[in-house]
């Protein structure tokens, strides 16, 4: 086996600088949309639970956030885009060292490194507020330890595998698809008496301390609920069991998904991971070979089987899986001869500057080509076709050009009804520049007065909202309570429907306060 004594120092510093010197300057300025806003407004309040269940709870991840914004809330917008930059900057930087370990080649880890670096959903996910890029820079981490614990075990090398997997799992749930193979691969060392049986103890003890955030969460919400199996539902699942759990069916989303997806490959990494398939038992060893490919299994599996509207997205740790592979293959073909080598190494090069020109030409070959991307609801100031196919954000701040905006041409004192997808822009901003605390903002979020979804609720509604001017960012079902549909009015040149309600149906008197935006 190769590369069990190269030194990774200097490449490991050198591949997450140069990471953090593309993903920075590229991270989005101003607040983002949907979940990305979601997660800095529950950072911003310090919410450790959220209201999707604890599987979506990502403890450890909002409270840095809230760190953030403890420490500078005039840039906490950006920083926090920043920070996935980071994580994914860290995740590179742990790929080159299991590449360079593997192949005992540091310029294959930096260049391996390199071309995942501008692979389409690494890039996309590193400049945008989510926890994907921390939760591969964990698994990066444990992969790099369970190399260097199977070459030579020791229990401090398993305590520290099992102290960074416990940390994930206070990330995000990712973290729990690697660990049977973690498990694994300890029980094999001590049944080859290689490790002593007592070295678990530590381990469990260090995964425990590691997960203690998350675990914490979990203990309080069945202590308050009395509700063991319904916490435990929750904290494997949150509200989406049927997704986590789906084996046969493809999302509605699949097409969409699959076409990003199939950005990450313009390059030779998937060429190159088959042939590092096929030789990695040769040139890592069977253990390592078992544990690496079923870790890949693993991912590839609940990638493919997951059908949610944002399934791209969870192709990141596959793809670390996939560069892996493509590693080995590039050492093993490089190895044959000069002229191969340099071959290998012109498509190395090729996999890493064509993917940035294919991603900044597309959507203007697409539009003169008159294909489109549409949304059932479409967002003002985003160019979905930008938005999706371009990993670059530092350019795109519709959600914050749409929250200033909207806010901006409320009425004093006015209500806005907000979908899932544009109440975080509007609360973020509200919160993040102080403006419009006048303006009370309903979304996803809890509703302080009575949701309209029946017409006496309705009645009830309208009580609470009194003579206060009431708008809705869209008049889709789905988006906006039903019931109040029929009575939304769109003014010629606004982007806020306004609620006019007859006369004769207005409530004669109004018995609930509202509470104060501040």
């Amino acid at each position: 086996m190769e590369g069990t004594t190269v030194s990774v120092k200097w490449l490991y510093a050198a591949v997450l600088f140069g990471a953090l010197a593309i993903y920075i300057p590229t991270a989005q300025r101003g607040v983002p949309w949907q979940d990305s806003g979601m997660h800095q407004f529950r950072a911003i309040n310090f919410d450790l639970t959220g209201h999707l269940g604890l599987a979506l709870a990502h403890p450890l991840y909002i409270a840095a956030g809230h760190g953030i914004w403890l420490i500078n809330k005039e840039h906490f917008p950006f920083l926090m885009n920043a920070l996935s930059g980071l994580g994914m900057a860290i995740a590179l930087a742990n790929l080159s060292a299991i590449c360079a370990i593997l192949t005992g080649k540091r310029w294959v880890g930096a260049i391996s490194a390199a071309m995942l670096a501008v692979a389409h959903t690494p890039w996309w996910l590193a400049t945008i507020t989510e926890t994907y890029t921390w939760s591969v820079a964990g698994l990066t981490a444990e992969i790099l330890l369970m190399i260097l614990l199977i070459r030579k075990p020791t229990w401090g090398k398993m305590f520290a595998l099992a102290l960074i997997s416990g940390i994930g799992l206070s990330l995000h749930n990712f973290a729990l698809l690697p660990l049977p193979i973690y498990i694994i691969v300890a029980l094999v060392l001590i049944a080859r008496k290689q490790l002593r049986a007592k070295a678990l103890i530590p381990a469990v003890v260090a995964y425990f301390i590691g997960a203690g955030l998350y675990i914490g969460l979990i203990v309080n919400q069945a202590v308050k609920t009395g509700d063991i199996v319904g916490t435990i539902h929750s904290a494997l699942f949150g509200k989406y069991a049927s997704a986590v759990l789906n084996i046969s069916s493809i999302g509605k989303y699949g097409k969409a998904n699959a076409a990003i997806s199939s950005m990450n490959f313009v390059n030779f990494l998937l060429p190159f991971a088959v042939i590092g398939w096929a030789r990695m038992s040769r040139q890592v060893g069977r253990f390592i070979a078992f544990a690496i490919g079923a870790i890949t299994i693993i991912e590839l599996l609940f990638f493919i089987r997951y059908p949610v509207p944002d399934q791209f997205m969870f192709i990141l740790p596959s793809l670390v899986m996939i560069t892996i592979a493509a590693a080995i293959g590039v050492a093993r073909l490089a190895r044959h001869s000069i002229d191969r080598r340099n071959l290998v190494l012109t498509a190395c090069i090729l996999s890493i500057f064509v993917p940035p020109m294919l991603y900044a030409t597309l959507p203007t070959l697409l539009r003169n080509l008159g294909v489109t991307v549409l949304r059932k609801r479409s967002l003002p100031f985003r160019n979905e076709t930008r938005y999706w196919l371009m990993p670059w954000k530092n350019n795109e701040n519709s959600a914050e050009m749409f929250a200033r905006t909207t806010l901006g041409v409320a009425k004093p004192n006015a209500i806005i009804i907000a979908g899932s997808t544009s109440y975080y822009p509007l609360a973020v901003v509200q919160k993040v520049y102080s403006i419009r605390k006048d303006v009370l903002v309903l979304g996803s979020e809890p509703w302080p007065i009575p949701r309209p979804a029946t017409r006496k609720e309705l009645k009830a509604f309208l009580s609470a909202v009194a003579n206060r001017p009431v708008y809705a960012i869209s008049n889709i079902k789905g988006y906006c309570p039903e019931t109040l549909i029929p009575y939304l009015v769109r003014p010629r040149g606004r982007t806020l429907y306004q609620l006019t309600i007859p006369e004769n149906q207005s409530p004669t008197t109004s018995s609930t306060s509202l509470p104060s935006t501040e």
